[in-house]
């Protein structure tokens, strides 16, 4: 098979793209949707008996504890995104082309000046397939990103996938 080619360049709203893919597949991912179930309970449980609304009652710890889950829930992904655009500039990769070719052996992963890698499929941890991009991972915290739009056509983002999802686990 002829190796597939994807070309970008390593922006600060591409790492903002690969680290919300990467954290929906994650454990925090898992906190985020209990902190919600919770809120939503606590408000069912206000709805359901009103009279415990005021302070001391199950409404006014409630009340409090869905104020402060609303707050954290309506924050935190702003500010993850402020804090990965803070740092971005910071990065010895930051807004390089990159090139990464995926082949029957493996991929191989080029930023001119900074760094180039060979990796065999073997040494792929997981993969995460998302509609925005590819998500390979070479341990549990570092990974490559390859957004669906580096590749020159549909056709060559879906035998990316498919050479993905034949090779590495997920």
């Amino acid at each position: 098979m002829a190796e597939i080619h994807a070309h970008y360049t390593w922006t600060a709203d591409l790492c903002v793209v690969a680290y919300s893919v990467a954290l929906r597949n994650s454990f925090q991912h898992k906190i985020r949707i209990a902190i919600i179930t919770v809120l939503i309970v606590l408000v069912v449980l206000i709805a359901i008996d009103p009279s415990a609304g005021g302070i001391g009652g199950i409404g006014g710890f409630g009340w409090i504890m869905a104020l402060a889950a609303a707050v954290v829930l309506a924050t935190s992904r702003p500010a993850r995104n402020w804090w990965i655009r803070r740092r971005f500039a910071k990065r010895p990769d930051a807004n390089a082309p990159m090139s990464v070719a995926l082949g029957d052996d493996g991929l191989k992963v080029d930023m001119p000046g900074i760094a180039k890698s060979d990796a065999a499929w073997a040494s792929v941890y997981k993969a995460v397939l998302s509609r925005d991009g590819l998500l390979l991972y070479s341990n549990e915290r570092m990974f490559h990103w390859l957004p669906r739009d580096a590749f020159a056509s549909a056709a060559d983002f879906a035998a990316a996938r498919a050479l993905v999802e034949a090779n590495v686990a997920r």
